[in-house]
């Protein structure tokens, strides 16, 4: 009995039964089951064994699926939507953004079905994940910025400019944070913007340099130029979902496979 219920309710419950029965099912002190009880629970036990997978199949499968997107994620889930539908007329997705920290709360407690967002270190039993594609880091100019390479601005006494971040992207700036210190440098935010896309919009200004990921949708924005970070720890994106898995959050997994698989065929996330 999934409800809570006061022993009367139950009491009253369990002689209706037995009047449906025409005869007693339990034995109240103590409590077991009369012959007849026994047989009706052998009966009907296979019903109750399978209705919470049932309710939880019924919950995903044609109804809403709630998917959470971290900001490094938005863009690879730009069409997936779209092409998730594709497959499942009835599906209808729900995405919920923010700090990749808060998401994975998210996530453990129940309030989305999958996440797709950077690896983290240590998983609870219920959730399973599957890697989906490692992107490098990479540093944003502007388009006509004199800096041809990292290197050169490793090379420099100050890095004086400013650093553009979003640090909604929380494993960005960490990974991009723990490369400086491996080189002994230091070089702090200058501005946080609220999206990766903002990131490229405000390089694009001249208004600094930024830190993103290499996405195509950033990367190629005319008017800037990103310049590779050899020995900097990439973002490994990942499908995070709780367990057991249902039908349709295995279909929208198996298409983020798929997507990944074909967007970026030499990138693996492990």
């Amino acid at each position: 009995m999934p409800e809570r219920r006061t022993p009367s309710a139950i009491n009253k419950a369990m002689l209706q039964l037995e009047e449906a029965c025409g005869q007693p099912l339990f034995e109240r002190a103590p409590f077991r089951f009369t012959p007849a009880g026994r047989e009706f629970w052998e009966f009907v036990r296979p019903f109750f064994e399978r209705l919470e997978g049932f309710l939880a199949a019924t919950r995903t499968s044609g109804c809403e699926l709630r998917v959470g997107g971290a900001e490094a994620a938005l863009n690879y889930l730009a069409d997936l939507f779209e092409l998730l539908r594709s497959r499942d007329a009835s599906a209808r997705v729900k995405l919920r953004s923010g700090s990749e920290s808060e998401m994975h709360g998210w996530l453990r407690e129940g309030a989305i079905d999958v996440l797709i967002a950077p690896r983290v270190e240590s998983l609870p039993l219920d959730i399973g994940c599957s890697g989906l594609v490692t992107l490098p880091l990479v540093l944003l100019v502007p388009k006509r910025h004199r800096v041809a390479s990292a290197a050169e601005l490793w090379a420099r006494p100050e890095l004086d400019e400013p650093l553009i971040v979003c640090t909604l992207a929380e494993s960005i700036v960490v990974n991009f944070a723990a490369g400086l210190r491996t080189m002994r440098r230091e070089w702090h935010p200058s501005i946080d913007a609220d999206s990766l896309q903002a990131v490229a919009r405000y390089v694009a200004k001249g208004q600094g340099i930024g830190v993103v990921i290499a996405e195509p949708s950033l990367t190629q924005h005319p008017g800037v130029r990103a310049l590779p970070l050899p020995g900097f720890e990439p973002v490994k994106m990942m499908a995070f979902w709780r367990m057991p898995v249902q039908p349709l959050q295995q279909l929208l997994i198996d298409t983020l496979r798929e997507r990944a698989a074909r967007t970026w065929p030499r990138s693996g996330a492990k």
